[in-house]
């Protein structure tokens, strides 16, 4: 049912009517938005997050603050290979990549990313238990984003991700 609106949309032929009532570019825009989950609460459009840990525990916890408090769509991956295949697919503002992951760890999925045209724009925040200043300065010097240190609060995660990218935070 949808498909043909979104479809006319892309193509610049246009639907006939949107279904939420309208048929001016701002609505059509709008509905398309909202229909893929793009649209926040305040009528704008939503910034998406891939949020990669083997932990699913972990990564309902992240999406739930990222959505909640921060207002942002999210994807979840539980590993790396997976991770690829969705930032190869899918319109990715930012990543929240865990470093120890089994089979291919974070470093590597950040490697591969940076390796192709179609992701290497997307800025990427490691989550990781183990940061000493070391690191943090490797990171840096990688092209990584920032760093979120586990155990992270969560009631500051999203504003701690809209401050590395700087994003406006949610109000």
């Amino acid at each position: 049912m949808l498909r043909p609106y979104i479809i006319g949309m892309l193509t610049g032929a246009g639907p006939r009517a949107c279904p939420l009532g309208g048929s001016d570019p701002q609505s059509l825009r709008d509905f398309f938005l909202l229909s893929v989950g793009r649209l926040n609460s305040n009528g704008m459009t939503s910034k998406q997050v891939l949020i990669v840990d083997d932990e699913e525990r972990l990564r309902e916890l992240v999406q739930a603050c990222l959505e909640d408090l921060g207002g942002w769509a999210t994807l979840t991956a539980g590993s790396g290979q997976e991770a690829l295949k969705i930032a190869q697919t899918e319109a990715i503002d930012a990543i929240l990549l865990d470093v120890s992951m089994p089979e291919m760890d974070g470093v590597a999925v950040f490697e591969q990313l940076q390796a192709s045209p179609a992701t290497q724009a997307i800025p990427v925040i490691l989550l990781t238990a183990k940061v000493l200043p070391s690191d943090r300065a490797r990171f840096a010097q990688m092209g990584i984003a920032g760093v979120i240190a586990k155990p992270f609060d969560p009631a500051t995660i999203s504003e701690e991700v809209a401050q590395i990218l700087g994003w406006p935070a949610e109000s």
